[in-house]
């Protein structure tokens, strides 16, 4: 497969973000059931957020440099499939142990995916950085309102509301492998010795 067009790794970068919303919007609708597999009270599995954020910032001090070596598209798709993992796994649980591990997995994951997702749609449209960064949020958007809507439905019909866990986990490990063929944006050029900082705002 030859490589992406900028458009269509911006449409690719979109669809990450969708399966993103997708996956974490349906963990709250189902604590209930995950924490029914666990035996677990809800107030034990809402440690599962704990976990979650604690990944998410602990990447924050790695992706930076991931991101320099590997390139943005390397850590965007090492961030989908961290997240779609995580999700999936804890949807999948039946001790609380891996539950949380699986939560701590997932937040890696999309601290890697908010981190290398905006600069890569930042740096590969920089003549028009926001338009294309408010389309990547509109499609996480998108996802956070299918997320809560399929675990209602699942949850009616099947009492299996986690079920749109896994829907975004499977979305996002699919994706995963298809950002090899993204285009890698341009790394920024150099600031020369003695230039004047320039603070950095998505705007």
């Amino acid at each position: 497969m030859a490589q992406l067009s900028r458009g269509g790794t911006l449409a690719l970068t979109c669809a990450v973000y969708a399966g993103a919303g997708v996956a974490l919007a349906s963990v709250g609708p189902s604590l209930p059931s995950l924490a029914d597999n666990v035996d677990q009270a809800v107030a034990v599995v809402g440690a599962q957020f704990t976990a979650f954020s604690l990944g998410t910032v602990l990447v924050q001090l790695a992706a930076a440099p991931l991101g320099g070596r590997y390139g943005q598209r390397a850590v965007l798709g090492a961030g989908a499939a961290l997240l779609g993992a995580g999700v999936l796994g804890e949807s999948l649980s039946g001790a609380i142990v891996p539950l949380l591990l699986f939560a701590l997995l997932g937040g890696l994951g999309i601290g890697c995916v908010l981190a290398a997702g905006v600069l890569l749609v930042a740096r590969l449209f920089a003549e028009r950085s926001a338009s294309a960064l408010n389309l990547t949020n509109l499609f996480f958007g998108v996802g956070s309102i299918v997320g809560p809507l399929v675990a209602g439905v699942a949850g009616a019909q099947l009492a299996r509301p986690e079920l749109a866990m896994m829907l975004g986990g499977v979305l996002l490990l699919l994706l995963a492998p298809t950002l090899r063929w993204a285009v890698e944006p341009p790394a920024p050029a150099p600031r020369a010795e003695g230039d004047a900082a320039t603070p950095w705002l998505l705007v």
